[in-house]
């Protein structure tokens, strides 16, 4: 819709169709390619003027030879030269549609009495010209919004990159920790096994050192009591007897112990390959979400930018309807203005989509 208001902005000469800093008020007086002058091929001499209005027809030739010379120069729509070329020979070939209607005019006001052939002839000149001027310049009106499309998918790019991107690094943040917490675990669990290896290491030195303080205290005792009495030699086999025992059941222990300790160890590698897989199942899950969630962000962004171009294309249609309803513009003035209007050149007034 059209707004209207106070503006800060401050306003800018408005250049219709713009095409490489080129406008075709600038254009208009600028040299054709080739040698057709669309003005001097409808030129109309006094004395064949009232034939030409008022024989239904009459100017059909006329139109068609314009026609045929036009369109036979064919400008490269895709260079800035090209596209000058084609906007000046569409405003020249306006030219030419202005001095029929005034020629027509200047009739109208000497012959009263046939009015509405004169205004059916110049119609038919006005009409004809006009669709001619339109065709002329449509190679330029279509690079002009394949311009328009190509900016707008480079936008829309750039946004479903930069959530792509978004997306990557918070899968790569995720996979740093789960390894980090994957290290700090086989960490912790190598610790564990080297204190428990140490205990078992002081515990078995501790034992061999009572054993060996054993020893020696048995043979000092026995030595005395050899030199006691032969009844403490009994007593002293004994001892010996029980110390081997005591011996045998702390090698029983030991033995034991490095069991228990194996045993432990295996179950504590089962439980770190159970967390690895559990991990890397983890991992494969977050991996198969983020696919998900990339392809819905894209499917979302296609969806966002084709209803923003139907929304806006069926906006300016309604606009330039009414414009060119309203205020008597052609369609081709109407798009210019509401070009102006679009670009913010146009003081007070905006359009909001």
């Amino acid at each position: 819709m059209l707004e209207i208001g106070r503006s800060t902005t401050a306003p800018r000469p408005v250049k219709v169709l713009e095409v490489d800093g080129t406008s075709a008020r600038a254009l208009d007086e600028s040299p054709l390619e080739g040698t057709i002058e669309p003005l001097e091929l409808v030129k109309i001499e006094p004395a064949n003027a009232l034939e030409l209005f008022t024989t239904a027809g009459a100017l059909k030739p006329i139109l068609e030879r314009l026609a045929s010379e036009v369109r036979s120069i064919v400008p490269d729509p895709t260079t800035a030269k090209g596209r000058a070329s084609i906007i000046s020979l569409a405003a020249k070939v306006g030219k030419a549609k202005n001095y029929l209607e005034e020629q027509g005019v200047a009739l109208n006001r000497k012959l009263k009495e046939q009015p509405k052939l004169v205004d059916a002839n110049k119609r038919e000149a006005w009409n004809f010209l006009e669709a001619l001027q339109k065709d002329t310049r449509l190679p330029v009106t279509d690079w002009e919004a394949e311009q328009e499309r190509i900016e707008a998918q480079r936008l829309a790019d750039e946004a479903a990159a930069d959530l792509a991107q978004e997306i990557e690094n918070a899968h790569e943040f995720a996979i740093l920790l789960d390894r980090q917490r994957t290290m700090d675990l086989a960490q912790a669990a190598r610790e564990e096994e080297e204190a428990r290896l140490q205990e078992e290491e002081r515990r078995r030195e501790q034992a061999a050192e009572d054993a060996r303080e054993a020893a020696r205290e048995e043979l000092e005792a026995a030595a005395r009591r050899e030199q006691e009495a032969l009844e403490a030699a009994e007593q002293a086999e004994q001892d010996r007897l029980a110390a081997e025992q005591r011996a045998r059941d702390a090698e029983a222990r030991e033995t034991q112990a490095r069991k228990d300790a194996d045993d432990r160890a295996v179950k504590e590698r089962q439980m770190a390959s159970q967390r690895e897989a559990q991990a890397a199942a983890a991992a494969a899950q977050r991996e198969r979400d983020r696919q998900v969630a990339e392809k819905k962000a894209e499917d979302a962004a296609a969806e966002a930018r084709f209803k923003d171009k139907e929304h806006r294309k069926a906006f300016n249609g309604e606009a330039l309807a009414d414009m060119v309803k309203m205020t008597g513009l052609t369609e081709v003035m109407a798009k210019n203005v509401i070009s102006a209007i679009a670009m913010n050149r146009v003081r007070h007034i905006s359009i909001a989509y």
